[in-house]
C-alpha cells in the first residue's frame, strides 16, 4: 500500500540522523552523565546540619543528630510517663520492678515508633553512645526490646551508666549464684544448664514462667516435665527467686 511505503520512507529519514557512530557515542556519554540512580540500600550519613551558609564537620553533625534524638526521647518520657504503663512502672523503680512485663515494653516500643519512627532502641542506643560513650556499657544485641528498660532508666537518671539489659541480667545472675554458694546451695551441671536458659529468657523477655517451658529452648531439653525432675518440688520457688533477682 502507498501509505505503508510512505511510513517506511519517513522512518528511514528520521533514523538517518542517528546513523553516525560519533553522534551515538556522544549521546551515550550525555545519558550516563545525567542518569539518576536511586540507592535504596545504603544508609544516609549526616555531613552537614545547620543553616545554609554554615559549615559543620560531619562529627558535629552526627552529634547534633544524636542530641536531637535523646532530647526527643526524654521529652516523650516526660509527656507520657502517666499514660504508658511501662513508663509508669519504671518511673516508680525499684518498688514496681517485677511488675514490668514484656507486653508493657512492646507497647512502649510501639508508642515510640508511632510518635517518631526514628526513636528505636537501636537509634537511641547509638545516640547515647555518640554523646556519652564512657557511660555506655555492653552494647550487645541492640535490637532487643528489653534494652528499652535500660534506656528509660538511664534517661530518668536512675542509673549512672547505660548498661545493656542482658548484661545487667547476667551481672545479677552471677551475684545470685554467689549468694547461693555462700548459703551452701549448689547446682548440678544439668541444673546449671537449665538456670542459664532461664537467665537468658529473662534477658530477652523480662521474666520466665512455667509456660515458657513448653517453648524452645526449654522444650528441646524435655520441657516442664524434665525441669520438674531436675529441680523437684523447688522448681516454682526457684523460678520466682530468679525473677525477683534478675528482672527489670
Amino acid at each position: 500500500a502507498h501509505w505503508q511505503e510512505a511510513v517506511r520512507q519517513l522512518t528511514d529519514t528520521a533514523v538517518l540522523l542517528f546513523d553516525d557512530p560519533a553522534l551515538r557515542t556522544l549521546l551515550t556519554k550525555v545519558h550516563a552523565q545525567h542518569d539518576l540512580v536511586i540507592d535504596l540500600v545504603s544508609q544516609d550519613r549526616v555531613l552537614h546540619a545547620g543553616f545554609e551558609g554554615e559549615r559543620t564537620s560531619p562529627e558535629a553533625a552526627q552529634e547534633a543528630l544524636a542530641r536531637q534524638r535523646v532530647d526527643k526521647f526524654q521529652a516523650f518520657i516526660a509527656a507520657h510517663k502517666d499514660e504508658i504503663t511501662a513508663l509508669q512502672l519504671l518511673h516508680n523503680q525499684p518498688y514496681a520492678r517485677r511488675a514490668v512485663t514484656f507486653t508493657h515494653i512492646r507497647e512502649l516500643a510501639q508508642a515510640l515508633r508511632l510518635d517518631n519512627p526514628q526513636l528505636t532502641p537501636e537509634s537511641l542506643w547509638a545516640a547515647y553512645e555518640q554523646l556519652e560513650k564512657a557511660r555506655v556499657r555492653g552494647a550487645g544485641p541492640k535490637t532487643l526490646l528489653t534494652n528499652l528498660v535500660s534506656l528509660v532508666r538511664f534517661a530518668l537518671h536512675q542509673t549512672d551508666t547505660l548498661t545493656a539489659y542482658p548484661l545487667t541480667v547476667d551481672e545479677r545472675y552471677q551475684a545470685w549464684l554467689a549468694t547461693q554458694a555462700t548459703a551452701g546451695r549448689s547446682f548440678s551441671p544439668e541444673q546449671q544448664q537449665w538456670l542459664l536458659m532461664m537467665k537468658e529468657k529473662v534477658a530477652t523477655s523480662l521474666s520466665v514462667d512455667a509456660e515458657d517451658f513448653t517453648l524452645p529452648p526449654f522444650v528441646d531439653q524435655g520441657g516442664y516435665a524434665r525441669a520438674r525432675q531436675v529441680f523437684g518440688a523447688d522448681l516454682q520457688q526457684l523460678v520466682d527467686e530468679l525473677n525477683d533477682a534478675l528482672a527489670a
